[in-house]
């Protein structure tokens, strides 16, 4: 590299932009044309990395999210009546303390439904037994008046 005389000014070059705009150095056409090709490298290292990081990123949300059409079909059978429908084990921690909390939900759901018809059937059966002993009763009446 060639030094400027003590005391002497370095070059000035001049470059024309856009339109009345000029870009002026005190560095020479070889030593900015090395600067923009370091510019040139590191936006395409960054663009490189951009794409990567996106990349990775759409990828991990893909992955956390894809039991989630599993438990949305889950909550749909339950709601047609399916009681006995329980999640499969699910990837991911998240997914699989949701899938053991579902799991818990139906069948505590499937519990409920299960002791209220045993409750309906019982009261049901409570009823006839009372008309039976009511029928039982009136026929005792008359046969004995």
């Amino acid at each position: 590299m060639v030094r400027a005389p003590l005391g002497a000014e370095p070059a000035r070059y001049t470059f024309p932009l856009y339109a009345a705009f000029r870009w002026w150095s005190r560095r020479s056409p070889r030593a900015r044309a090395r600067c923009w090709d370091d510019i040139i490298w590191l936006s395409a290292i960054a663009a490189a990395m951009f794409i990567i990081v996106n990349g990775l990123a759409f990828w991990l949300v893909k992955r956390v999210l894809e039991p989630f059409p599993v438990i949305a079909d889950g909550l749909d059978r339950i709601q047609r009546g399916d009681l006995g429908f329980r999640l499969p084990p699910l990837a991911g921690n998240e997914a699989h303390a949701i899938g053991a909390a579902f799991n818990r939900m139906a069948q505590a759901v499937q519990d409920k439904v299960q002791a209220e018809h045993k409750a309906h059937d019982a009261e049901a059966r409570l009823e006839e037994r009372r008309e039976m002993a009511l029928l039982a009763d009136q026929r005792s009446r008359r046969s004995g008046a």
